[in-house]
């Protein structure tokens, strides 16, 4: 695996957490890039399938946020660091990702 090969090229341990986050970041935005779509949801609550689908048709960078966020529960400073834009624009992904999410699940 890609990843296992840089990390022994490091040679250290120091940022490992923050190494992994921009990994899973770089390798996701790759796959988005050249159009692989990911594998169908599964072994999820029943209730979590919409909230899954909703996030899917967020713009990248507001699902990037969320994720980071509240799922990687990064803080706005390292979520802002690992995508490489400001912690206003973190902020203000999160608040038009959260409002989108709303609109989304209610109609839904």
């Amino acid at each position: 695996m890609a990843v296992a090969a840089a990390w022994r090229r490091r040679g250290n341990t120091d940022g490992a957490l923050e190494f992994l986050h921009q990994s899973v970041l770089n390798r996701s935005r790759s796959a988005l890039r050249h159009g692989i779509a990911p594998a169908p949801a599964t072994g999820y609550p029943s209730g979590s399938l919409p909230l899954l689908a909703a996030l899917g048709r967020l713009p990248a960078r507001q699902r990037e946020v969320l994720v980071l966020r509240y799922y990687a529960n990064l803080s706005e400073e390292q979520a802002a660091d690992t995508i490489g834009i400001s912690r206003a624009a973190v902020r203000r992904h999160a608040t038009l990702a959260g409002s989108a999410l709303r609109t989304l699940l209610d109609a839904g």
